[in-house]
């Protein structure tokens, strides 16, 4: 048996510089043989940082991109493009394993981490997530802790009140991780778990769970981030197959598209549901984490310095997403 492995992070996204660059420090100096970033627009800064990174592959998937692709053209939705993107790392990298994560996930790894991937004969296996909550005054982007899986209905409508329906399984985003796959297998890539080639539906194969790996999920890096997640999400086309979001998140949704022109409202959603007071935290008890995350000494390891302030970051967020805002009639302070 090989006595390394060569796994690779695959991400398609379209946010500030200063996060993607976090996001590639990060992961390769976890050990990751390959990150990929295929950048959905063009992102000058973020291009030009990370050009000589050793390991870095960054595309920026154009007209001609897409023109040259297989699909000929730009899919319309962007987890299409997603999944197409990691299906071309998946399918043509020198890698053993790949994951699919985007621009606010990122992995979490305890010692074991090659090891558990060399001794496992299984074609994919899956990395729990853990949801970042605000705690208090921010001092950067990253600043807060992580809840976990809460199945305790109770508990939840305890801690919450009337914004628990705005959660599922005590989390406001996805709570059911994601598979890193096995190359050579015949799988396509999805943007959570690995596709059957031949029936083109999920795979079937026994639900193996990683030990040594978890996924801390960012679900937006700030208040502003977070909103424009969602009126984008609100706002998107209506296609002949409706993309599934739970029910928690259709709430979340339709409270953002409702509240566009009431920043109080909308910020008293977004603190209620997207952070915890001292109280809140002590109540969830081991469903939350006092993880403390900064990807700071990773960029220093690279060379790479990024403006990892809100201020900054919701002032790019701003200029990147003006139709948007424009669009939603968005209020929002700054």
């Amino acid at each position: 048996m090989n006595s390394t492995v060569r796994w690779g992070v695959v991400g398609t996204m379209d946010e500030p510089a200063p996060l993607i660059v976090a996001w590639v420090a990060h992961h390769l100096s976890l050990g990751a043989s390959e990150v990929h970033v295929f950048l959905d627009r063009a992102n000058p800064e973020a291009q030009a940082t990370l050009a000589d990174i050793p390991n870095c592959f960054t595309t920026l998937c154009d007209g001609r991109y897409w023109q040259e692709s297989s699909r000929s053209e730009r899919p319309i939705r962007h987890t299409a493009r997603q999944k197409y993107n990691a299906t071309h790392v998946y399918q043509n990298r020198p890698l053993d394993w790949v994951i699919q994560c985007d621009a606010d996930e990122f992995l979490d790894l305890s010692r074991g981490f090659s090891e558990e991937l060399l001794e496992s004969n299984a074609r994919t296996m899956r990395l729990r997530n853990v949801e970042r909550v605000r705690r208090g005054p921010a001092n950067d982007i990253f600043h807060g802790t992580f809840r976990g899986l809460q199945e305790n209905q109770e508990l939840t409508d305890r801690i919450y009140g009337r914004w628990s329906e705005f959660l599922n399984a005590g989390m406001a985003g996805y709570h059911d991780g994601k598979d890193i796959t096995r190359t050579g297998e015949d799988f396509t890539m999805g943007v959570h778990f690995p596709i059957d080639a031949t029936t083109s539906q999920r795979h079937h194969d026994p639900y193996v769970e990683m030990r040594s790996a978890r996924i801390l999920h960012f679900d937006g890096l700030t208040p502003l981030h977070v909103v424009l997640k969602l009126l984008k999400r609100a706002n998107e086309p209506k296609y002949q197959v409706p993309r599934k979001h739970g029910s928690q998140r259709e709430r979340q949704f339709r409270y953002a598209r409702n509240h566009t022109e009431k920043p109080r409202q909308m910020a008293k959603m977004l603190e209620a549901v997207f952070a915890l007071d001292k109280d809140q935290a002590d109540g969830l008890g081991g469903s939350h984490l006092e993880i403390v995350f900064h990807p700071g000494k990773a960029m220093e390891q690279y060379g790479l310095s990024a403006n990892l302030s809100i201020e900054n970051f919701d002032s790019e967020l701003r200029r990147r997403e003006a139709d948007l805002i424009e669009l939603t009639g968005l209020q929002w302070p700054g």
